[in-house]
């Protein structure tokens, strides 16, 4: 889940929620919400956060399912 992964990763960063807002340009609360589920950062929100924390679109995309077709 992407509020997992952002939280996670802020914490190997050893970043506050404040500190990562600061970086983005957003409010500590929208951090908040972001890492809580409550709310999806914008695009080019959540492209600051990925540069930030070291992270890329690959590293939030959710598992792909293969199916067999028979």
């Amino acid at each position: 889940m992407l509020n997992e992964t952002l939280k996670n990763a802020r914490k190997q960063k050893k970043l506050t929620q404040t500190e990562l807002a600061n970086i983005i340009g957003v409010k500590p609360a929208e951090v908040s919400q972001y890492e809580s589920g409550k709310r999806t950062p914008r695009f080019n929100v959540l492209i600051k956060i990925l540069d930030t924390l070291d992270l890329s679109l690959i590293h939030i995309s959710e598992p792909t399912r293969l199916q067999l077709i028979s």
